[in-house]
């Protein structure tokens, strides 16, 4: 890594955490430049309007993920859980596969919130559109070592709020109260409250579904590219 790095002239990383981890190993800060992924961003023609926030209605709240232990699932049960057994009317649906799978069913059977966790399985981007045109609020408590976790901001066009760890990208680009909630990893008391909190504002939710639509347009490639091309510039004027 380090003769990779010292031959490269920039090297692009998708967060402000993993820039600071390079320059506590003592790299040059002048190397590194945090840059972000492209969305597609799908015309609002192509899909209905989001159906969330319906009165009187259960609230659907949304997993998208590789099923694996760092990603929150097991949490995320944990959290349901809580949440039902507090009255709150919710749905989880969980929409990928991977090993995490069978012990995040078993433990919905322990919890006996099965007929309120529903596991789809591994499904293509059109359904998982879908589900995000429907549900109420994305949930993604993950210690993963994410970059820039797509899920969190393919969600956003759909206007969905989040609630999520404060790590990598999100925490560049997610602010409290604005465009999500911040909770614990590993928590899943944390987790609850933090799905209460939204479920039960529905000023906090509205407000976070608009400036969640607005941001996502900031992440389309006509204006990423730009970025790029602004540091391709910096780097080849430095170097000749």
């Amino acid at each position: 890594m380090r003769y990779l790095i010292k031959k490269a002239d920039g090297i692009g990383l998708l967060s402000s955490e993993e820039k600071r981890g390079f320059i506590a190993e003592e790299f040059a800060e002048n190397k590194f430049f945090v840059v972000k992924n492209a969305l597609t961003i799908l015309p609002p023609k192509s899909f209905p309007h989001v159906e969330n926030f319906s009165g009187g209605k259960t609230f659907r709240l949304l997993f998208v993920s590789r099923l694996i232990p760092t990603k929150g699932l097991l949490e995320t049960i944990f959290a349901a859980a809580e949440l039902r057994k507090k009255g709150f009317d919710i749905l989880l649906d969980v929409l990928g596969d991977g090993e995490t799978r069978l012990v995040a069913e078993n433990l919905a059977k322990n919890l006996q919130i099965t007929e309120f966790v529903i596991f789809h399985g591994h499904v293509g981007e059109e359904t998982v559109q879908e589900f995000y045109r429907k549900s109420d609020l994305l949930v993604f408590p993950t210690f993963h070592i994410e970059g820039f976790p797509m899920v969190i901001f393919n969600a956003l066009q759909f206007g969905l709020p989040v609630v999520t760890t404060k790590i990598r990208a999100a925490a560049d680009y997610l602010k409290e109260g604005e465009n999500c909630l911040f909770c614990e990893a590993k928590n899943p008391e944390s987790v609850a409250g933090k799905i209460a909190e939204i479920l039960q504002n529905n000023d906090l939710r509205e407000k976070m579904s608009e400036n969640n639509r607005a941001l996502a347009n900031s992440f389309t490639a006509e204006k990423v590219a730009p970025e790029y091309l602004e540091i391709y510039r910096k780097l080849v004027s430095e170097k000749f």
